[in-house]
């Protein structure tokens, strides 16, 4: 599970900051914070093993997403807001 994130705020470089949350059946599994440095998000990676999962990055402001997940393939969820 891959993807930019990023929040919903001005750029500050460095000091703003997001968390992806990867949920399967309502449980949180895996989270990654990810530091602001680029305008345009930040990568995150999240090791899932296959199935369905919500990804969310409240910070973001955009809606959470369910994905699929599958063995040996590379899923991908943006969360770079066009926000100011």
């Amino acid at each position: 599970m891959t993807g930019l994130a990023a929040p919903c705020v001005g750029a500050v470089f460095g000091k703003v900051w997001v968390t992806v949350y990867a949920s399967h059946q309502g449980a949180v599994v895996k989270s990654q914070r990810v530091v602001m440095t680029r305008s345009q998000g930040n990568p995150y990676k999240l090791s899932l093993p296959p199935g369905s999962y919500v990804i969310s990055a409240p910070q973001s402001y955009l809606p959470a997403r369910t994905v699929s997940v599958r063995a040996q393939a590379t899923t991908t969820a943006d969360f770079s807001p066009h926000c100011k």
